[in-house]
C-alpha cells in the first residue's frame, strides 16, 4: 500500500489511467507530508485533511458498529 499510496512518487506525474492511487487513503497523507517537507505551505492541498478526517470517521463508525454487534 505504501508503494501504491504515492509514498515514493508524485501522483501528479502519473498517466491518467493510473490515477487510481487517489482512491487509497494513504496517498492523501503522503501528499500532505511531501508538501510540508518540500514546498511552501501556500501549496498545501486543502482537500487532503478533510478527506483523511472523513475516512477516519467512517472507519471509526464502522469499527464501533462491528464491535457492538459481535457475537461470542
Amino acid at each position: 500500500m505504501s508503494f501504491l499510496g504515492a509514498t515514493f512518487f508524485d501522483p501528479d506525474t502519473l498517466p491518467v489511467a493510473l490515477k487510481v492511487v487517489y482512491l487509497l487513503p494513504f496517498s492523501y497523507g503522503s501528499i500532505g507530508l511531501r508538501v510540508v517537507a518540500d514546498l511552501p505551505l501556500s501549496q498545501f492541498p486543502s482537500y487532503s485533511i478533510p478527506i483523511l478526517l472523513v475516512i477516519a470517521i467512517a472507519l471509526s463508525l464502522w469499527g464501533g458498529y462491528k464491535f457492538a454487534h459481535q457475537q461470542n
